[in-house]
């Protein structure tokens, strides 16, 4: 990456009956160990705008907002 070295999470989610009881916080600590033990610089995950529950669990992680993702869908003219 051109940022260095770093680990990409990709889809984290959890079904609804399971949200809150500590599993997303548990994959992220885990997640973040194994960064500092492969000596990446940091941990990068994307995540859907309307996913507020989730984004109070990244940011009381350590995890910053630091870009915003966009999306252009072409349709048929």
């Amino acid at each position: 990456m051109a940022r260095g070295r770093a680990v990409y999470l990709d889809d984290l989610c959890a079904l609804t009956e399971h949200q809150g009881a500590g599993l997303g916080r548990a994959v992220l600590g885990f997640v973040q160990d194994e960064a500092r033990r492969l000596g990446c610089g940091a941990v990068h995950l994307d995540t859907g705008y309307h996913r507020r529950r989730a984004h109070r669990t990244y940011l009381r992680s350590g995890f910053e907002l630091s870009l915003h993702h966009l999306e252009w869908k072409a349709t048929e003219a």
